[in-house]
């Protein structure tokens, strides 16, 4: 069973509690015991719904654990991996190198980190917008006051991307995901070359928010995961120059990184090298590594991992 509310700023975005039942002898290479134990899991708003998507179709059989699923967003999601407040954390962009080096300051080694799927950071716009390609520096031109990916002049309506009709004079109502999560800061290192966002860009706090401002607008652009699925919404495909060939963020393009804004998503764990994790808890990342967990991943609407093609 889950339950679903969602948190107001600043504790958290949304929380979900799930009751996962574990059976180890259904894992590939573990043996048929009792998985005992508790799982709690926060950060990414990204990997949020997928592990819970994950608990779910890992909810097949005998002992019932408790599993809290959490998504105050990555940053608080690596403080809980500092302070030892979760079992996983979810991490929808790399540890930055602060982050890493606090965690072995406290602890004495790093924290063990694992591929779990892949997505990526797709740019949408409202269906009935006639564009179908975009560069990272019109994105960076559109999106950035500092314009560090070398465009001359700031991009503020349509038709300086080259849309006619109607709305080609209207200013580009520029949204996202806010600073709490993953896709923020890897959009804000690749899209506008470490620069900064503009005073007008409007931060959202998750997909489901960027979805409904772009339904609502039809002169938005948003940024959020590729999982994000909308009849109103459309993503456009990505250069990375002006003359190279744009891809749109396709389970292909992103597996093998010609997307441009192509992600891993990983867990962190705090467990000393050379040990065990605890049985439960390598119980359930080995189903969501195996095909049936990978397969869940794409169902979702995410990317299995390479290696776990369908």
């Amino acid at each position: 069973m889950i339950h679903q509310n969602r948190l107001q700023r600043p504790i958290a975005a949304r929380r979900l509690h799930a009751f996962v039942l574990l059976i180890a002898g259904m894992l590939s290479g573990l043996p048929a015991a009792r998985a005992q134990g508790s799982l709690d899991m926060t950060g990414s708003v990204a990997l949020a719904n997928l592990m819970t998507a994950w608990a779910q179709a890992y909810n097949q059989g005998a002992p019932e654990i408790p599993v809290s699923i959490a998504a105050p967003g990555g940053a608080a999601g690596a403080e809980a991996l500092l302070n030892g407040t979760a079992d996983i954390v979810l991490l929808g962009a790399p540890l930055t190198t602060r982050q890493r080096q606090r965690f072995v300051d406290r602890h004495g080694y790093p924290p063990k980190i694992i591929p779990v799927a892949m997505d990526g950071i797709a740019v949408f716009v409202h269906r009935t917008i006639r564009l179908e390609r975009i560069t990272l520096q019109q994105l960076d031109a559109v999106y950035s006051r500092t314009r560090y990916c070398g465009a001359p002049r700031a991009i503020d309506t349509w038709r300086a991307l080259g849309l006619k009709g109607r709305l080609a004079a209207a200013p580009i109502h520029i949204a996202g995901l806010d600073a709490h999560t993953g896709a923020y800061h890897l959009f804000k290192r690749i899209a506008l070359c470490n620069g900064d966002f503009r005073d007008r860009f409007q931060a959202l706090v998750g997909p489901a928010d960027v979805a409904a401002l772009i339904r609502n607008d039809t002169t938005a652009m948003g940024f959020a995961g590729s999982a994000l699925r909308s009849a109103d919404l459309r993503p456009l495909a990505i250069a990375r120059t002006p003359y190279a060939p744009a891809y749109l963020p396709t389970p292909e393009n992103i597996r093998d990184r010609r997307y441009p804004l192509s992600r891993t998503l990983n867990v962190a764990i705090n467990v000393h090298p050379g040990q065990p994790l605890p049985t439960h808890l390598q119980a359930f990342l080995a189903f969501v590594r195996s095909p049936a967990g990978q397969a869940v991943a794409r169902k979702a609407g995410y990317v299995a991992l390479p290696g776990q093609r369908p």
